[in-house]
């Protein structure tokens, strides 16, 4: 989560998160704190926001919980492979972003292409393979659930490939 709040001049300025206490001396604008729930702590946390000016004027504001919560579900994929151009569109509440990973088999080899951290819709162009190879798109959230999707056959022969998409 991040906390972002202004300030109309310099001050001392305290946040409380459930039991964790962070105080810094901020100058006037807009300023923000970062914060990293305690792994595995599915839970309400209190949030309190304190501001001590230099002439000891203080303002307290108590905010909304911040609900964590953990993600169980996996990611709902779209995926299409046509030629080399792989095209995806993920569905995934809450999370940012998804970390995408190309297998590929072939005749008891597996070879996995990681095509790194991507926005929930994108496509890109892919490396010919001098040999067909059967393809499945991994598409793994940042909470660890993962959907895999079989697109078909990537490489070999010249030749044109066109599924229908795949929900995974």
């Amino acid at each position: 989560a991040t906390i972002r709040f202004w300030l109309s001049k310099r001050s001392a300025v305290t946040l409380e998160i459930g039991r964790a206490r962070r105080t810094l001396t901020l100058g006037q604008g807009v300023h923000t704190f970062p914060w990293t729930p305690p792994a595995g702590a599915e839970r309400d946390y209190p949030l309190r926001l304190a501001a001590v000016d230099l002439a000891g004027n203080r303002s307290v504001l108590r905010l909304p919980d911040l609900q964590v919560r953990v993600d169980r579900r996996p990611p709902r994929v779209e995926a299409e492979l046509r030629g080399r151009r792989l095209r995806w569109k993920v569905r995934d509440r809450g999370t940012p972003s998804v970390r995408l990973e190309l297998r590929l088999h072939r005749a008891g080899h597996v070879r996995v292409r990681d095509l790194g951290v991507r926005e929930h819709l994108g496509s890109l162009r892919l490396r010919p393979r001098e040999r067909a190879w059967r393809a499945v798109l991994s598409v793994e959230d940042v909470s660890g659930n993962r959907t895999r999707v079989p697109l078909g056959v990537l490489g070999g022969p010249a030749r044109r490939t066109s599924l229908a998409p795949t929900i995974g």
